[in-house]
């Protein structure tokens, strides 16, 4: 399930070829215009188009409830560069899409450079997000909970990331942290991929925040993987209130990954776990 919930971009959506999505029905007749487009046919029509476009939503709602949009079968992977923006979707804050199968919004190759922002995105077995391809950002999302980060939507998955020099989260204002809670399994799943950066984001409870936002397995998990920055100076992660540890390290080629500046609290397992490396140091 996908539900959208927020308000004017930052960017002028003149500079991109813009779809607007403005109904909540799951259609496909491959056309989006302005008498008829699904966030399916949106996105099929970005896939076709050339050069980098623009998604956003204007669909009607009643006094500026956010809007529900269900889907019977898998979205169409993104294959092209694309601003998805829930932002547009009055009224203003950071939460958008529930969507109910497979895995929910999956970012494939030859989508370089795709950012997904302003989208509460619940109910997938699979990952909410999946990014194949590399130089994407994913920021100003609610996943694993409704519009209002509090009601349970719970997904596989957070985000997968199995490409290099990814993006998830950000700074203040408008680049602006996910909140990743309530995942039966990883809330960031980083598994064979380079470089990519975890920042300013809520994984798993909020400071004070219940216990039930935890995800079910680490905050985050790293496998395979190298280069990795989770945190940082003045752009550290909450995570907190997960089922097993807060980050975990595992694979031989797990090499170089920081984990710097962030609030662990709460997990059922270590903060900070290094797997597969006892024998060196017994206590990780």
């Amino acid at each position: 399930v996908l539900a959208i919930a927020i308000g004017p971009s930052h960017r002028a959506a003149a500079e991109y070829q813009l779809f607007t999505v403005n109904t909540t029905a799951d259609s496909f007749d491959g056309v989006c215009n302005v008498a008829n487009c699904s966030l399916r046919e949106a996105i099929g029509a970005a896939n076709v188009a050339s050069g980098f476009d623009y998604i956003t939503f204007a669909i009607p709602s009643l006094e500026g409830a956010p809007v529900t949009l269900t889907f019977v079968g898998p979205l169409p992977a993104i294959t092209s560069p694309v601003l998805i923006d829930g932002e547009q979707q009055f009224p203003a804050n950071c939460g958008g899409l529930y969507l109910a199968t497979a895995d929910g919004l999956v970012v494939s190759a030859g989508a370089t450079g795709s950012v997904i922002r302003g989208l509460a995105i619940g109910g997938f077995p699979g990952a909410a997000i999946v990014l194949e391809s590399t130089g994407n950002t994913v920021n100003c999302n609610r996943i694993g909970t409704d519009a209002t980060g509090t009601v349970l939507r719970p997904n596989g998955q957070g985000i997968r990331v199995t490409a290099a020099n990814n993006l998830i989260g950000g700074a203040a204002g408008y680049d602006a942290p996910n909140q990743i809670s309530a995942s039966l399994n990883e809330g960031v799943l980083i598994y064979g991929a380079t470089g990519t950066l975890v920042r300013n984001n809520t994984i798993g409870a909020p400071i004070g925040g219940s216990p039930s936002l935890g995800n079910l397995g680490a905050g985050v998990y790293i496998e395979d993987a190298s280069g990795s920055t989770i945190g940082g100076t003045g752009v550290g992660n909450v995570i907190h209130a997960n089922g097993a540890s807060g980050v975990a390290v595992t694979g031989e080629p797990s090499t170089g990954n920081r984990i710097t500046r962030n609030s662990l609290a709460a997990n059922t397992g270590a903060g900070i776990d290094l797997l597969g490396v006892e024998l060196e140091d017994p206590v990780d």
